[in-house]
């Protein structure tokens, strides 16, 4: 799912462009969880983070009192995550993964994110990766994603590869990697196995106040979505 051009530039960043990689948890994974303790018990429940990167929403996991888990195709951001956590006394499994197949058993973990990882490959990919994504989450299980969506000012640049996809040619961080941006018809392909609890739009906006214009704007859809129980 993920060829090997691909998983050499994110090795690169993982280890030569560190000074790019976000160390704060995800604020929509945040919102999500936070929703979630209200009505329930987030303790012991085992979380998944798909792509998980530098770590950083591994500790949210743990700090929350959830078991963490962790997968990645990136052998130099796993070596960054276990540091990372480490650096704060918490630990979590995390495994290798080709992109494609979850190595964990059907219906292993109660909650799933997916912090701008099913946007950074082919839509066809990512439909692939969204069922695997489905099978090891228990009945009743909720995935949490982050999209970049079509309202973000980066749209259309770079050069396109298929519908809504780019490869990034600028920038300080993910340069050479495919971007997807979200409309409303792809969120409802991508979660058609699930049942959409929640949809809504983050951005922000950065700003010149000396011209009174907007210089830039990050648009991301933040999904809640729910795995219909089996009867």
């Amino acid at each position: 799912m993920i060829n090997s051009e691909y998983k050499e530039l994110w090795e690169y960043h993982y280890s030569e462009n560190l000074k790019y990689v976000r160390w704060w948890p995800d604020s929509i994974a945040i919102k999500f969880f936070g929703r979630l303790s209200k009505n329930m018990n987030l303790s012991g429940k085992k979380a998944l983070d798909i792509g998980c990167g530098g770590g950083k929403d591994l500790l949210l996991f743990c700090e929350m009192g959830m078991k963490a888990y962790g997968i990645e195709i990136s052998e130099a951001a796993i070596k960054v995550a276990c540091n990372y956590l480490k650096h704060w006394n918490e630990s979590s499994e995390i495994k290798l993964y080709n992109g494609k197949d979850i190595p964990y058993p059907n219906e292993y973990f109660d909650f799933a994110i997916s912090m701008g990882v099913l946007d950074h490959m082919l839509f066809s990919h990512a439909l692939k990766l969204i069922k695997e994504i489905h099978r090891v989450l228990k009945s009743g299980g909720y995935i949490c994603a982050s999209l970049h969506s079509i309202y973000d000012s980066n749209y259309g640049k770079g050069r396109q590869i298929e519908k809504n996809t780019y490869i990034i040619e600028k920038g300080d961080f993910e340069v050479g990697l495919p971007q997807h941006y979200y409309d409303e018809t792809d969120i409802l392909k991508l979660f058609e196995l699930f049942k959409i609890e929640q949809a809504y739009i983050e951005e922000e906006k950065m700003y010149n106040l000396e011209s009174k214009s907007a210089l830039s704007q990050s648009s991301f859809w933040g999904i809640y979505a729910k795995k219909v129980i089996k009867k």
